[in-house]
């Protein structure tokens, strides 16, 4: 029998088709830059996919969820309770009502109803037309904590309705807006009032939410507020308003030069 042996040209043939195989897959490879994008895609998926994940077992809270009179029924209660969590307790007997309370230089309005100062006159002056002057008024104001809860949640103070409480220490006026889950814990805004002081010290204080708040997601404070502040100036013996706006962090400023008189 003749043995087959592989002549000179099938092993150049081999030799060529392995070198073209070689050649094809080095240059078929990723550049660096390449592996780098596709590895940013697949971190960037990953992402998404867990973001997804988490809105979609987070519950967020608006506005409406906190419409309830005084007074909710059961049925109301599993209602607020699903939406709200341990927070369904402050809406149960929610009252959109605002509190009163005055000093020899202020007249203030608390309003439960997200628990901060929707009204400050000053009592001592007046605008150059004799109108009260007002720091805060018609909404141009606002304070909100946004916050996560230990069930999913996240909450926004200014939909959530207070308890308010009004106490002395000693000459001082104590105004007290507290966001229940129950009688002994709670979110407290505390305001403190002197007589004759421009000042008004206020202080955030939890008790007995470790079990609520999410430690481990952060809690945005968000404060705004647009001032209009009347004053004079004579330029020339001319009586020329001048405008000056200013902004500073979440505070907008806008200083109006015209006449402030004392009453």
């Amino acid at each position: 029998m003749e043995e087959k042996k592989l002549d000179t040209n099938s092993i150049i043939g081999f030799a060529l088709i392995f070198g073209i195989m070689i050649y094809m897959f080095w240059q078929n490879q990723p550049t660096p830059e390449e592996i780098e994008a596709q590895e940013k895609a697949k971190q960037e998926q990953i992402e998404a996919e867990q973001k997804a994940k988490a809105d979609k077992q987070t519950l967020v809270t608006t506005p409406e969820d906190f419409t309830v009179g005084k007074g909710a029924d059961s049925l109301q209660m599993v209602q607020l309770k699903n939406k709200l969590g341990a927070f369904a307790y402050a809406a149960a007997n929610a009252a959109d009502e605002e509190t009163t309370i005055e000093t020899d230089v202020f007249q203030l309005k608390f309003k439960n109803k997200g628990g901060f100062l929707s009204e400050v006159k000053l009592k001592q002056f007046v605008d150059y037309d004799s109108v009260p002057i007002y720091i805060i008024k018609d909404q141009n104001a606002a304070f909100n904590i946004n916050f996560g809860t230990t069930d999913s949640r996240i909450l926004n103070t200014q939909d959530l309705y207070f308890t308010p409480s009004v106490s002395k220490n000693g000459d001082n006026t104590i105004v007290s807006m507290k966001l229940k889950v129950s009688e002994s814990k709670f979110l407290e805004y505390r305001y403190e009032l002197k007589p004759d002081d421009y000042m008004i010290d206020f202080s955030i204080k939890s008790q007995g939410l470790n079990d609520v708040i999410n430690s481990s997601q952060s809690i945005n404070l968000d404060w705004n507020l647009k001032v209009t502040v009347m004053l004079k100036v004579f330029l020339m013996k001319i009586d020329i308003p001048i405008y000056i706006m200013s902004m500073m962090a979440e505070m907008q400023i806008i200083l109006v030069l015209g006449t402030l008189k004392k009453r």
